[in-house]
């Protein structure tokens, strides 16, 4: 259901918030009001709808989304509700490719992406995932097998070097480090 909108003016008394005066709140930033235009509104709990964050970090998939809604994400946003989002969580998106597009683009700012956060065998739906420059840490098998990855420069992936050559996350590690671990487009192969 939409609220109505509010053309006049909006009176919020608030009498605490944990515990604390409403005025000391506000005076040390934990209780913060601002407006949003209903466009912003109708993004940002859409977005809310489908993952949850906690700390500025995406950590997974609400309980309750319904995956035939589809509401489907094609970029991960730099922020939500305003405040920034600076990483993805160990297995947020762990198999749940029915969340995301076919192509995912992360946005800028975003600095390090958990292992298994969009894992999912070799049965995902997303074949391609832009990263920004920002990214600086990459947990192992983070992405899906048969995915093309575009990344930039000087990324720290973790793997495991004893891992036969056969194994997709250590092709796709070691060739990016073969590669000086120069920024392009790589590819998590098959087994």
């Amino acid at each position: 259901m939409r609220l109505p909108c509010i053309t006049d003016k909006l009176t919020i008394r608030i009498a605490s918030v944990n515990g604390d005066s409403a005025q000391s709140a506000a005076q040390s930033g934990v209780l913060e009001i601002r407006a949003l235009a209903g466009n912003e509104f109708d993004r940002e709990s859409r977005l809310t709808n489908i993952v949850t964050f906690a700390g500025c970090v995406i950590t997974g998939v609400r309980s309750n989304y319904n995956r035939n809604s589809g509401n489907k994400l094609a970029t991960i946003p730099a922020a939500i509700w305003g405040d920034p989002v600076i990483g993805i969580g160990e297995d947020a998106f762990y198999e749940k490719p029915y969340v995301l597009e076919d192509h995912v683009t992360i946005s800028e700012g975003i600095t390090f992406i958990e292992e298994g956060a969009f894992y999912n065998g070799i049965r995902s739906g997303i074949d391609r995932i832009t990263l920004p420059n920002s990214v600086i840490y990459i947990g192992a098998w983070a992405f899906p097998v048969n995915c093309k990855i575009h990344i930039g420069a000087n990324v720290n992936i973790e793997y495991d070097p004893g891992l036969p050559s056969y194994n997709p996350w250590a092709r796709f590690a070691r060739a990016y480090e073969r590669n000086n671990k120069r920024g392009g487009e790589y590819e998590m192969t098959g087994w």
